[in-house]
């Protein structure tokens, strides 16, 4: 997700809320290597990251194929097959943003597949383009797309092929879809499942995904990164410390709480707080899924993320996570932390009309500052975590 804050908007948002990015990175006394830490960082890695990573990877294959089936295909039942399977993807997604770091930020995987708003007039460009559109339409479609893409910002991802398959919150008729359209959309979406299986890869290693995701991994534009920054998993790395990256377990388990709050952070101050003030136009427009009407889905995807991170486990909890951790030291602070999580998917939730009327909307307020509030509560989760 990248961030594109106006300079008024961030004034606007500093006036009630505070950034957190060096804050929350802030260092905790780094000494402790114990077995509980170990378990909780292990239990996080191999039954959130991993499996969310995988389904992703798989979810992003299955849209690929879809799209192909469409242009093979083009009615109506099979266009809403892909923005169902656009949907179903996009919450693997979101449900991955408390863990934003590693592969994902270092490869510049990001960036590359969830940069919004999309560039509508790149996205023209490329699709009246004929000379392009017949160099896409073709078996490295997908790695073609991706190098056109260096050179214009915000064309790839998943909010490309939303504009092609949404608009005003509607699926669009296959009739309105035109076969350029198609084409890009082939080319977008191969180049999607092909960097979702390179996080895949950079977590775990090539060798442990199967032969047929890694192939996809390999076809990126980022490939060569893998083996620069990733000879060993990053998997490895967050549950076998201390090495370069985390000095002692106590480390690698900060690190996850900092996930959970940039998250958290950023659809407080960001995601809702920028369309909220609505200080320019551009802000005003920072909505995230404006075509599908998607928003507070992701927004409450991204706060299932930081449960899960938070919990150990998806959707459930275990006995090796962060939350029991803290429940040990402090179990009204856990008891806040998981009270504050709930209240902000209620909150969001509860929004209303958010992609057409979310500057000064009530509703959007609440779940921001119920955002925030969870921020503030991740934060002193983390600075107990050494005491």
């Amino acid at each position: 997700m990248k961030k594109q804050f106006t300079l008024m908007a961030m004034f606007a948002s500093m006036m009630v809320f505070t950034f957190s990015s060096c804050e929350s990175e802030k260092e905790v006394e780094d000494t402790s290597n114990s077995d509980e830490l170990v378990a909780i960082n292990a239990q996080y890695v191999d039954n959130v990251v991993l499996p969310t990573y995988d389904s992703l990877a798989n979810a992003s294959i299955n849209l690929y194929n879809a799209v192909v089936a469409l242009q093979e295909d083009k009615t109506d039942a099979n266009v809403e097959k892909v923005a169902a399977l656009w949907k179903s993807t996009r919450v693997f997604w979101e449900e991955s943003e408390a863990f934003l770091f590693g592969p994902v930020d270092v490869l510049g995987i990001d960036p590359h597949i969830d940069t919004w708003p999309m560039n509508e007039s790149a996205y023209l460009e490329v699709l009246n383009d004929e000379s392009v559109i017949s160099s896409l339409n073709s078996s490295d479609g997908d790695e073609l797309v991706s190098q056109i893409s260096e050179q214009s910002d915000g064309l790839l991802g998943f909010h490309s092929l939303e504009y092609t398959f949404f608009r005003d919150g509607s699926v669009r008729a296959a009739s309105d879809i035109s076969t350029n359209e198609m084409i890009l959309a082939v080319a977008v979406a191969g180049d999607l499942r092909n960097e979702c299986c390179l996080i895949l890869a950079g977590w775990e290693g090539e060798s442990a995904i199967g032969s047929t995701r890694a192939g996809y991994a390999q076809r990126t534009s980022n490939y060569d990164g893998l083996a620069t920054y990733y000879s060993t998993p990053y998997a490895t790395t967050m549950k076998t410390t201390p090495n370069d990256s985390y000095s002692s377990a106590l480390s690698s388990t900060a690190a996850i709480l900092d996930g959970a709050i940039d998250i958290a952070d950023e659809v407080a101050s960001a995601k809702i707080g920028q369309p909220y003030y609505g200080a320019s136009d551009d802000d005003k427009n920072y909505i995230e899924s404006k075509y599908s009407y998607n928003s507070k889905v992701d927004f409450a995807g991204n706060i299932r993320s930081v449960k899960n991170a938070y919990l150990g486990a998806i959707g459930s909890s275990n006995s090796a996570s962060v939350s029991t951790y803290l429940s040990a030291k402090n179990s009204t602070l856990d008891s806040e932390v998981k009270s504050a999580i709930t209240d902000a998917i209620e909150k969001i939730d509860a929004m209303e009309d958010f992609e057409t009327n979310a500057t000064g909307s009530t509703t959007a307020l609440a779940a921001m500052e119920a955002c925030q509030a969870l921020m503030d509560q991740l934060e002193l989760a983390k600075a107990a975590l050494s005491e």
